[in-house]
C-alpha cells in the first residue's frame, strides 16, 4: 500500500516520464556533422523514410554527401567496367550530375529506375518550335506542359552531332502550352498559353535557372519575342515582347514591353502601345469572323492572326485580309512604337507572316506574297501561287497555312488541309 502523498507522488511520477521523453538527437543533439554520419550508415529507402520526419531531417536525409556515396556504391560496379574501356560511354558524363542540376540523389533514383524498369510515360505535344542559327546552332521546343528542351547541333567535317544539353518541366497538370520562346543562349524567354512569361538562364553546367515569372491575368494573344545582348554586353540581354491588343468593336492594336535581363535578376521594363498612332476602322468582314468564330470583343483572338518582328518593324496580318506595319524606335532609353500603314493586296484572310530585314512574305490560301518594306508609297509584289494552273481553277482548295520560314533562296511553308499536314518547298537555286 503506497502511503506516498499524492502530489509528492505526481512530481515523482512526472519527473520520470520527463527522464524518459524522446530528444531529437538531430535537432537537439547532434552538430550538422555527427547526425550526418550516423545518417550514412543508412540504405537509400531509410534515407526516404528519413526525409519524411520533419523539414530539418529533410534537408540532412537529402544532402548530396549522403547520396553521392550511394550512388558509387550502388552502381560501382557499371562506372568500374566504364572506366576498363568494357562498354563505349562517356565516363564523364556517367559521373557527373550537370544534367540532374547538381543533384546526386536525383541521378541514384533514375539510375535504380532503369535497373529496376521503373517508368512514367508521359506525352506531351510539341507546341512551338525554334531553331537559332550560330555556331553552335540551338533548337528549343516547347511543349503542352509549359516546359520545353534544348538541343545543340554541330556539324563537323560533314557528320551532324545532335545533343539535348537542357529541359525544363513545370509539372503542371492542366494544358498550360508554349506559344512563344525568345532565345539568344544561354538567356531564354518563354510564353504560355495562360500568359505567364518565364525568363530562364542556362548556366556553364547546362543547369536550368527560372530567374523570374511575370503573370498577365488579360489574353495578349499573340505574343511575339525576340532577344538579344545588350550592348554588347555578354552578360546582360535585351527582350523585346510584342502582344497583340484587343480593342473592342473588332478592332486591334499592338503593345510592347522592352525587359533588361542578368543572369539573376529583371534589371528593368518598360511597355508602350501605339493606341495613339492608330487608325481604327471597324469592318464588317472582321464582325463576320468574330460571329463564325464564337469569340466576343474581350478575347476575340482572331483579330490578329500573325505577327513578327525583325528591328525597326513589326507587322500584323488580319482575317479582313489585310496587313498592319508598324516602326518600333527607342531613343535615349525610351521605347516607342507607332503606327505606319496598312498594307492592301490579299483577297482571302492572311494567315501567315516571316520577315527578314526589309523582305516580308505574307500566305492566304491562294498564295504567298513578298514585299519590300523599303517601298513606302507602291509597294512591289511578287506573287507566289500555292495549286498549280490555280487560275484555271474556279474554287480554291481548302488549305491552311500554319507558318512560314524563308532564307536566301528558299521558303518554307508549313500546311495542312482537311486530311492531312505537309511541308511545301519553293526553290529559286534551280538550275534553268
Amino acid at each position: 500500500m503506497n502511503l506516498e502523498p499524492a502530489r509528492k507522488r505526481q512530481k515523482r511520477l512526472k519527473k520520470a516520464a520527463h527522464n524518459g521523453k524522446r530528444i531529437d538527437f538531430v535537432l537537439n543533439l547532434f552538430s550538422k556533422e555527427l547526425a550526418l554520419k550516423v545518417l550514412s550508415y543508412l540504405s537509400s529507402a531509410d534515407l526516404v523514410q528519413c526525409a519524411v520526419v520533419s523539414s530539418h531531417w529533410a534537408r540532412l536525409a537529402n544532402d548530396e554527401m549522403l547520396w553521392k556515396p550511394l550512388f558509387y556504391c550502388r552502381f560501382r560496379d557499371t562506372i568500374t567496367s566504364s572506366e576498363q574501356g568494357l562498354h563505349l560511354t562517356d565516363n564523364k558524363r556517367r559521373v557527373s550530375v550537370t544534367r540532374y542540376g547538381g543533384s546526386w540523389k536525383a541521378k541514384y533514383r533514375v539510375h535504380e529506375n532503369w535497373l529496376s524498369e521503373s517508368t512514367a510515360l508521359k506525352a506531351y505535344n510539341i507546341t512551338f518550335m525554334k531553331l537559332i542559327e550560330g555556331n553552335p546552332h540551338h533548337l528549343i521546343a516547347g511543349y503542352t506542359n509549359g516546359g520545353f528542351a534544348l538541343w545543340e547541333i554541330n556539324y563537323y567535317f560533314g557528320d551532324l552531332n545532335i545533343k539535348e544539353i537542357a529541359s525544363y518541366s513545370p509539372y503542371f497538370n492542366e494544358d498550360n502550352s508554349v506559344i512563344s520562346i525568345g532565345i539568344c543562349f544561354p538567356m531564354i524567354l518563354l510564353c504560355t498559353k495562360n500568359m505567364e512569361l518565364s525568363a530562364i538562364y542556362i548556366d556553364e553546367t547546362n543547369s536550368v535557372k527560372l530567374i523570374h515569372k511575370l503573370q498577365s491575368s488579360v489574353d495578349w494573344n499573340p505574343v511575339n519575342i525576340d532577344i538579344r545582348t545588350y550592348n554588347n554586353n555578354r552578360l546582360l540581354w535585351k527582350a523585346i515582347v510584342c502582344f497583340g491588343l484587343s480593342m473592342g468593336n473588332h478592332a486591334s492594336s499592338v503593345g510592347l514591353q522592352e525587359i533588361i535581363l542578368s543572369p539573376t535578376s529583371i534589371k528593368s521594363s518598360q511597355h508602350v502601345t501605339a493606341l495613339e498612332s492608330e487608325p481604327f476602322f471597324f469592318s464588317s468582314s472582321m464582325s463576320y469572323y468574330s460571329r463564325h468564330n464564337n469569340n466576343n470583343d474581350t478575347c476575340d483572338n482572331s483579330l490578329i492572326t500573325s505577327m513578327v518582328y525583325s528591328p525597326p518593324y513589326l507587322i500584323t496580318a488580319h482575317p479582313n485580309n489585310t496587313i498592319k506595319q508598324y516602326i518600333v524606335s527607342i531613343k535615349d532609353h525610351k521605347l516607342a512604337v507607332y503606327f505606319k500603314k496598312t498594307i492592301y493586296g490579299h483577297t482571302f484572310r492572311v494567315e501567315a507572316l516571316a520577315i527578314e530585314k526589309e523582305k516580308l512574305l505574307s500566305a492566304d490560301r491562294s498564295g504567298i506574297k513578298v514585299w519590300n518594306l523599303l517601298k513606302n508609297d507602291d509597294m512591289e509584289t511578287v506573287t507566289i501561287n500555292i495549286n498549280r494552273n490555280q487560275s484555271c481553277l474556279q474554287d480554291l482548295p481548302f488549305q491552311h497555312i500554319k507558318s512560314l520560314c524563308f532564307d536566301e533562296d528558299r521558303i518554307v511553308a508549313f500546311m495542312s488541309d482537311e486530311v492531312k499536314s505537309c511541308v511545301r518547298l519553293w526553290s529559286f537555286d534551280s538550275m534553268q
